[in-house]
């Protein structure tokens, strides 16, 4: 067999370890990320308040291993939102207000 032919899926193999990197492990349930904007919400003032009617959504973002936990005011319009993200150990991150 050819020398050639066998050393490009080697040098692929080799390399995979470096494209996956560490496995993110998200086990925070939904009411647990919310709750803990909600505890994070009463104890910082540098968080944005929740809006008077507001519909949750709580996304996970494997690369970044992290959450977002995005608040739409209800009635639903642009702009009219917040982003706030969670770590995987729990622990709020950032805060965006979004377009």
């Amino acid at each position: 067999m050819n020398r050639s032919r066998l050393f490009v899926p080697a040098l692929w193999l080799a390399a995979l370890p470096a494209w996956a990197g560490d496995k993110c492990e998200l086990s925070l349930s939904d009411a647990e990320v919310i709750a803990v904007v909600a505890h994070a919400r009463a104890t910082r003032s540098d968080l944005p308040t929740p809006w008077d009617r507001q519909e949750v959504t709580v996304q996970r973002d494997y690369r970044a291993c992290q959450y977002a936990h995005v608040a739409w005011a209800m009635p639903a319009t642009p702009g009219r939102n917040h982003i706030i993200f969670v770590s995987a150990s729990g622990t709020v991150t950032g805060a965006m207000h979004g377009h």
